[in-house]
């Protein structure tokens, strides 16, 4: 019963904490329109009948970048904002998620992971660098990974 509680209460701190990425019309997010414009520079310059294939080459962007993960993301998606909303909203639902596993791995109280949500509209992720989105979810999964290592 207990357990069930948790993932409600999660699932309803999931909902509040992605519906500003899905509702807003701009994210409030300093650097944001550079990546984008990044993405759809990857996205584009591929076809020869783009205009933007007459100005800029796929090959001019920098594979060893941290951001390179951002833009190679949303170049997936038939938008890049959609691609970007997507990024976000799995940054939004993984944070939380990978701390309670962390929480429960480590035997602590799981209430506690909620204070995660804090880590997800923080400096970084307000003033700059998208491109460490990807890595924050990671870095916490690694850890997680490490942790089930060390109890084992």
């Amino acid at each position: 019963m207990k357990n069930i509680f948790i993932l409600a209460i999660l699932g309803l701190v999931g909902v509040a904490i992605v519906f500003p990425v899905i509702s807003l019309h701009t994210l409030p997010f300093t650097d944001l329109p550079n990546h984008l414009a990044e993405a759809t520079i990857l996205k584009y310059s591929a076809n020869p009948r783009s205009p933007l294939a007459q100005f800029y080459s796929a090959s001019r962007l920098s594979l060893i970048q941290p951001s390179i993960g951002h833009a190679v993301f949303c170049s997936w998606f038939p938008s890049v904002e959609i691609g970007n909303r997507v990024l976000y909203v799995a940054y939004c639902i993984a944070i939380p998620i990978i701390m309670l596993t962390i929480a429960r791995q480590c035997e602590g109280n799981r209430i506690l992971a909620f204070l995660s949500v804090l880590m997800i509209w923080n400096f970084s992720a307000l003033w700059g660098f998208s491109g460490f989105t990807i890595g924050i979810p990671l870095v916490l999964l690694s850890l997680t990974l490490h942790v089930r290592c060390i109890i084992n």
